[in-house]
């Protein structure tokens, strides 16, 4: 659902812009690692700078300081910069203000997103994976 829905926008949007990818929880803890060295600084200005970013399952699980440093890095760069980015998340919006330690990266994001949100309600019926499973 989330991810096909971003993934259509992205895919008009490559028409004419480069798009960036990142699965948040594949991607922060390569880059948490890098911490510390001149990797991390250079792994973060990829997605600082993509012309396009699409970040996919922002903030899914348990989310660190780390995660927090990272998000705000980059989503307050691409906010000066006035860069596109788009995020799937499993968060509402009152979800992602809750997130402690990251209300101005929720705050960026709330900005930026000012009448560009679909936010859609939780229900397994839904859900693609799941159709046809009995226990479902």
């Amino acid at each position: 659902g989330k991810t096909h829905l971003c993934t259509a926008v992205c895919g008009k949007l490559l028409s004419k812009n480069s798009v960036n990818y990142m699965r948040w929880r594949a991607e922060t803890p390569r880059i948490k690692a890098l911490a510390n060295t001149e990797n991390y600084a250079a792994e973060l200005d990829i997605l600082k700078k993509a012309e396009v970013l699409y970040i996919d399952d922002f903030f899914k699980g348990k989310v660190t300081e780390g995660d927090v440093n990272i998000a705000f890095d980059v989503l307050d760069y691409r906010y000066i910069n006035d860069l596109r980015t788009v995020i799937s998340t499993e968060k509402s919006i009152a979800d992602l203000c809750r997130v402690p330690e990251a209300e101005a990266v929720s705050g960026r994001i709330i900005e930026k997103a000012k009448g560009f949100t679909v936010q859609i309600s939780h229900n397994i019926g839904r859900n693609y994976r799941l159709k046809g499973v009995p226990a479902c």
